[in-house]
């Protein structure tokens, strides 16, 4: 992730790896510490999720989206809960 403002690297999103067999693919995102709590993980998690919606649309090969339960904390789970993933 790029803070547009001042071109700043403040994380690092993406896809884990390509959809499994049954269409699940998981992501994860990590924003730096000086730039938490503005809501940058908020966007970025709700860009991959229209990333999979749009995919889904056009390609049918997402069908769900996953996390690793051990990377969790409650900023985390308001994301996950914000964006219905």
């Amino acid at each position: 992730m790029i803070h547009i403002a001042d071109s700043t690297l403040i994380g690092d999103l993406g896809f884990i790896d390509k959809p499994d067999q049954t269409g699940t693919v998981e992501m994860g995102y990590e924003v730096l510490s000086a730039d938490r709590q503005q809501g940058f993980a908020f966007e970025a998690a709700k860009a991959l999720v229209y990333i999979c919606l749009y995919s889904a649309r056009t390609q049918e090969n997402y069908r769900s989206i996953s996390r690793q339960s051990c990377c969790l904390d409650s900023h985390s789970e308001k994301i996950r809960n914000a964006t219905n993933w």
